[in-house]
């Protein structure tokens, strides 16, 4: 979806489908029904609403956030990414089928990506950094180690 049509959502939804998404971010497990209590709306209107926010791609999936150290995946890392020209979609698609990246970012800046992996061991993050800068089209690599998740994308409040 363009940045222009992304806009054009954001301005279609109101006050009542922004109540909706925070309520679900925090209670995500609950009964359409217990959300519609808790904002006092009907549940069909919560069910509706939902609905066309999902169509709409605006909420993209339902699922658990997971606290990866806690799921044993010790060794995590930002990783800079710089392509050579006209490659980045095409290094971003390889780095998004790796088991060891856990997101992919298109970015500005200095570098062209920002990819955050997850190892369980230190020889598996050896491994899957000596991989990424090794792909065909990647022109250096700039790995920031994480050492605490202080804040992450599931604890940001609408």
């Amino acid at each position: 979806m363009t940045a222009a049509k992304i806009e054009a959502e954001m301005h279609k939804i109101d006050g009542t489908d922004w109540q909706i998404l925070g309520d679900l971010r925090t209670h995500g497990r609950d009964s359409f029904r217990q959300v519609a209590r808790r904002l006092q709306l009907h549940p069909a209107t919560v069910i509706k609403r939902v609905e066309a926010m999902r169509k709409s791609g605006l909420i993209r999936h339902f699922g658990a956030q997971v606290d990866y150290f806690r799921l044993g995946y010790e060794f995590m890392a930002l990783v800079e990414v710089r392509c050579n020209a006209g490659h980045i979609s095409e290094v971003g698609a390889k780095l998004a089928a790796q088991r060891s990246v856990a997101a992919v970012w298109d970015i500005t800046g200095h570098e062209d990506m920002m990819i955050l992996i997850a190892c369980k061991t230190r020889a598996e993050f050896n491994k899957a950094i000596k991989h990424i800068g090794s792909l065909q089209h990647v022109e250096r690599t700039i790995t920031h180690v994480v050492l605490n998740v202080l804040k992450s994308e599931g604890d940001f409040e609408l």
